[in-house]
C-alpha cells in the first residue's frame, strides 16, 4: 500500500448522513422553513459544482458563510491521530497500491472493481446503502481503520 483514500463524511467527519444529521438540523436552528426536499436539491447542487456556496446559502435564506456551519462537523474520535503521518500524494499509483475507504458499501464496489483494496468504516449511514458487495476489512473506529491498514 501507498496510498489511503478515505472519504469524508461517515469516515473522517463522524456522521455519514450529513444532511439529515448535520445540515438540516442547522438550518432549522437559524430559522430556514425551505422543506427538506428543496433543501436537499439545492445540497445536491452545490456538491456537484452547479451552485456555489454563496448561492446555495442565499436561496435557503442564510447569509453566505460557511464557517459556522462547518464548526458543527464533528471528526470521527481519532481521526487528527490518524492522519498524523499522511501516506503521500498517491499520484502515479496502480489501483493495487491504494486503500479505500468508505463508510457507503456501495461506494466501495467501484474502488474494488479497479483492483483497490476497501475499507468499510461503519457509521450512522452504512446501513442505508448496503449493496456493494464484500469488503476487504470492516471497521468502526479510528484505531480499528489504523489496524487494518497495517495488515
Amino acid at each position: 500500500m501507498k496510498a489511503v483514500v478515505l472519504d469524508a463524511m461517515g469516515v473522517l467527519y463522524r456522521h455519514g448522513n450529513v444532511q439529515g444529521r448535520v445540515l438540516i438540523p442547522y438550518l432549522r436552528d437559524r430559522g430556514c422553513r425551505a422543506p427538506e426536499r428543496e433543501i436537499r436539491a439545492a445540497y445536491h447542487a452545490a456538491t456537484l459544482g452547479r451552485m456555489s456556496t454563496g448561492a446555495f446559502w442565499a436561496a435557503l435564506g442564510l447569509p453566505a458563510s460557511d464557517e459556522d456551519y462547518c464548526l458543527r462537523h464533528t471528526l470521527t474520535e481519532g481521526t487528527r491521530e490518524a492522519l498524523a503521518k499522511p501516506a503521500g500524494d498517491g499520484l502515479g499509483l496502480s489501483p493495487a497500491e491504494v486503500v479505500f475507504v468508505d463508510d457507503r458499501p456501495v461506494d466501495l464496489a467501484p474502488a474494488r472493481a479497479l483492483g483497490m483494496r476497501t475499507i468499510l468504516f461503519r457509521s450512522d449511514d452504512t446501513g442505508a446503502h448496503p449493496d456493494g458487495g464484500r469488503p476487504d476489512h470492516v471497521v468502526g473506529s479510528m484505531p480499528g481503520l489504523v489496524a487494518a491498514l497495517r495488515m
